[in-house]
């Protein structure tokens, strides 16, 4: 694997599976998520035969490489204006540039393509890694939820974010 080549931004393939799960399966990236250990193929196939035309992922990847992937789910009915997303990288690509082009198709996504008026996003409010990433995109902290997940044998608080 090479961190230096070029990453080019493209849309999911079914190929991809095993390539988000190993990226979420390592315990650098699943830690700030809600992902479990040893979820494997079988969780990443059941994830994304759930999938649907209100779902759309963005994969970062060298020529030979998954580096990441991020995920903007459409909301329906009266909340057809939101949206909630997602963003994973591997712990060797972070901070190269990847992550940034993930959010910045993903806002160009929902604003400008899809119209939407709200995004969301939930994460664990002591990684503040990701509070100041996504922060220089305008996504600032709305509220806590307490209680919001399990994780090193403790419930966890987690900000609501967004961006109007």
């Amino acid at each position: 694997m090479n961190a230096t080549s070029p990453l080019n931004l493209r849309a999911v393939n079914l190929g991809d599976t095993a390539a988000k799960c190993a990226i979420r399966d390592r315990l650098g990236e699943r830690y700030g998520t809600l992902g479990v250990p040893f979820a494997g193929d079988a969780t990443g196939s059941a994830n994304r035969n759930r999938l649907n035309a209100n779902d759309h992922i963005i994969i970062a990847a060298t020529s030979d490489t998954v580096t990441g992937s991020a995920s903007l789910r459409c909301l329906t009915g009266h909340r057809d204006h939101a949206a909630s997303f997602g963003v994973m990288e591997a712990d060797v690509w972070q901070r190269k540039g990847g992550g940034t082009a993930l959010v910045a198709a993903l806002i160009d996504l929902a604003d400008i393509w899809l119209g939407l008026r709200r995004n969301k996003l939930n994460m664990f409010a002591d990684n503040r890694p990701n509070t100041a990433f996504y922060r220089k995109f305008g996504l600032v902290p709305k509220t806590q939820l307490t209680a919001y997940a399990l994780r090193d044998d403790a419930l966890s608080v987690a900000l609501l974010t967004a961006w109007l």
